[in-house]
């Protein structure tokens, strides 16, 4: 993946889970994209959809584990998430 396919997955997938993480959080989130601080958005969401079990899809799982790879982060916390459907 290439840096500005990384930027371009990372906006939409955190996008996509603006509206599922808790209302506290999204300004953050949507600092951090504003920011460029799209690394940091896609580890906090990580954490997020940990913590808080949010479910995800099975294509999302394949965004998230994409986007984790690219940043060279440990692919077992995707083990942890809940996987809906």
């Amino acid at each position: 993946m290439e840096q500005w396919q990384f930027h371009q997955r990372a906006r939409a997938i955190v996008n996509r889970f603006l509206p599922r993480v808790p209302a506290d959080q999204v300004e953050g989130y949507e600092s951090m994209l504003i920011g460029g601080e799209l690394s940091m958005a896609v580890e906090d969401l990580m954490a997020t959809l940990t913590v808080r079990q949010i479910p995800v899809t099975p294509a999302e799982l394949a965004d998230l584990r994409a986007l984790l790879t690219y940043l060279e982060q440990p692919l077992d916390q995707l083990d942890r998430l809940t996987v809906a459907g």
